[in-house]
This record gives structure tokens, sequence and C-alpha cells, in this order.
């Protein structure tokens, strides 16, 4: 096979292999009162802490899902946070579309964590945790 029929071969293997795209949600909480915000440490294989997001199943709309996920995760009332849509993030190499979103809670609320989830916090800008998830810094600085 010649390099070019390889390649060729190679190009359209790509566009016939596709998966389901995956949808996400996820929310950056904020404490109005202390300006604290609220980090989760993930059950990874690395673990790192991360805002609070999940898969969104067949038939939710992105916030019902994520909704769903903040009672599934941390056992808190979802009504207790008001949440602002910033945008959708495309993530190829993963094949995510992930819904963002910014939550706003007048009070640091403590969660019961289920076993998605290692620690929580609610940390000030300038004393956040480590190792951080890639891409919270600038989440964290714009919120």
């Amino acid at each position: 096979m010649s390099n070019k029929a390889f390649i060729r071969k190679k190009l359209m293997e790509g566009l016939t292999d596709t998966k389901p795209k995956r949808i996400v949600a996820g929310v950056l909480i904020k404490c109005t009162q202390t300006g604290n915000v609220f980090l989760l440490l993930r059950n990874d294989k690395t673990p790192t802490w991360a805002l609070v997001s999940g898969t969104i199943e067949e038939g939710e709309k992105p916030l019902e899902g994520l909704q769903r996920e903040l009672f599934e995760e941390l056992f808190i009332r979802p009504n207790v946070i008001q949440y602002k849509y910033i945008g959708v993030e495309h993530i190829a190499d993963k094949n995510i579309e992930f819904h963002y979103y910014e939550g706003y809670c007048n009070n640091e609320f403590k969660p019961i964590l289920d076993h998605e989830n290692l620690n929580w916090g609610w940390f000030s800008k300038d004393k956040l945790p480590s190792p951080l998830f890639k891409g919270i810094n600038e989440k964290i600085a714009a919120i």
C-alpha cells in the first residue's frame, strides 16, 4: 500500500470511527458572603481539585443534569445556588461538550460526599489548593 493510500485509509477510519459526544455540565460556586470558592478533590487516577461537574443524561437539559449531580455527589439542595450560564466549551480530543456555569450562594454549605470525591473545601482566591484541574485558575480569576 502506498503512503498516500495508507493516509487516505487512516483519514477515512477517523471519519467513520465516531464516538457519541459526551455532554457535561459544571459549576464553579462562590459564596457571596465570604468570597470563597467551592472546590472538590476528584477521586481520579491523579486526584485534582476541580469544580462540581457531571455527565448529562439523555433527555436532560444541562442545568437539570448539573442540579441532579449536585444532589447526588454533595447531597445539597441545588436551589441554594443561583446559576449564571457562562457558555459552552468544546473539548475535541475527548469529544466533550462542556456547559459552564458560575454559581452563587449566600452561605458556605457543608456537603456530604459520595465516592466520586475525596475531599472538599471553601478557598479564597489567594489560597488555592494544589493540584488544580486544568483551566480552573482562569475560571476562579474570572468569577
